[in-house]
C-alpha cells in the first residue's frame, strides 16, 4: 500500500479516508459510530452494505451523496434491486 519506507513514529503518519464500505451484514450502531469517528475522523463516508453470494453482488446499500448514512443500518435497495415478498 505504501510505497516509500513506513515512518518510524505514529505520529509522522497520516492516514486520511474519504470514503470506507463495509460488506455482508450491516455493522451494529456501536461500531459504526467507532468506524466514522475514530477510523474515519469524522470526516469519511461509510457505506455499509448487505448481500448474498448468490447474488454477486450488493443488494442493499447507501449511495454516498444520495442516501443519508445512518448507523446500523445498511440502507434502501441498491439502484435496479426491486425487493419483494415471494412467501
Amino acid at each position: 500500500m505504501l510505497r516509500k519506507p513506513v515512518p518510524t513514529s505514529q505520529e509522522s503518519t497520516t492516514i486520511i479516508f474519504k470514503h470506507m464500505t463495509t460488506v455482508g451484514e450491516p455493522i451494529e450502531p456501536e461500531v459504526w459510530k467507532w468506524y466514522h469517528e475514530v477510523v474515519g475522523k469524522g470526516e469519511a463516508v461509510i457505506v455499509d452494505t448487505w448481500w448474498q453470494t448468490e447474488t454477486g453482488g450488493f443488494l442493499i446499500t447507501t449511495k454516498p451523496a444520495l442516501d443519508l448514512m445512518k448507523p446500523g443500518s445498511a440502507g434502501p435497495a441498491a439502484l435496479g434491486i426491486y425487493p419483494g415478498d415471494l412467501g
